[in-house]
């Protein structure tokens, strides 16, 4: 079905999460994963951090998500645009907006199967 496995629960098809933020904040940039995670939705932008934002299993399953779609594109100038397009497949949300609200499996698929359709 996707390429996103079940957050906390390590897999051999699953990479580690450092890994997997590495990769995205290289290929995304840090201001997105940031958004991507939640930077000043609901505390003061100074204070957020985004160890802190990992920890939480929405932090984990946002970044995982977001990786999931990255893969989806041969580059990564193509991801960023797709993830912050409005998107009509997620009743013209932005990729990226649905993310950044999503706080279960059931959000953040149909993101991802977005990414998947062909384009």
């Amino acid at each position: 079905m996707t390429l996103l496995g079940e957050p906390g629960a390590a897999t051999t098809e699953q990479p580690a999460l450092t890994a997997v933020r590495d990769e995205c904040v290289a290929a995304l940039g840090t201001d997105l994963v940031a958004y991507l995670l939640g930077a000043g939705s609901v505390s003061d932008l100074r204070t957020w951090r985004m160890g802190e934002a990992l920890a939480t299993r929405a932090g984990e399953l946002r970044l995982r998500a977001a990786h999931a779609v990255l893969s989806q594109f041969k580059d990564t100038e193509h991801a960023r645009a797709w993830l912050r397009r409005p998107n009509a497949d997620l009743d013209g949300q932005p990729p990226a907006s649905a993310l950044r609200v999503a706080t279960t499996w059931r959000g953040v698929v149909p993101v991802i199967e977005a990414a998947e359709l062909p384009t």
